[in-house]
């Protein structure tokens, strides 16, 4: 577990690379927003992708697919200062406006 709230606090584990800490820190500020503590399995679900979404806007995401020639998500996740899991979130949540946006951003520098 990297992270725990009651509502009030949030307890990080120490160990955390500083990506893993600000994903920590920004899913357990989701619970506590969203008033839903302890989260089942469905919820958890939710906070990874509003987590994704708060921390990885599509204009960030179209700067670090630019800046690697061969995109990976482990390059993308130390770009965006998050971890893999985040980033998958991110790209299965895109909208189609979102990927239409990356699409024509990403063709105009090729």
């Amino acid at each position: 577990m990297r992270g725990w709230t009651d509502g009030t606090v949030i307890l990080i584990d120490d160990r955390l690379t500083q990506a893993q800490r600000r994903v920590t820190v920004c899913h357990e500020t989701l619970h506590i927003e969203r008033g839903i503590i302890p989260a089942d399995a469905l919820e958890e679900c939710r906070v990874e992708r509003l987590v994704a979404e708060r921390l990885i806007t599509t204009e960030q995401l179209i700067d670090a697919l630019r800046w690697q020639r061969h995109p990976s998500i482990a390059g993308l996740a130390d770009l965006l200062w998050v971890d893999r899991v985040t980033v998958e979130r991110r790209l299965e949540s895109l909208t189609p406006a979102e990927q239409a946006q990356i699409d024509a951003a990403i063709r105009d520098v090729a």
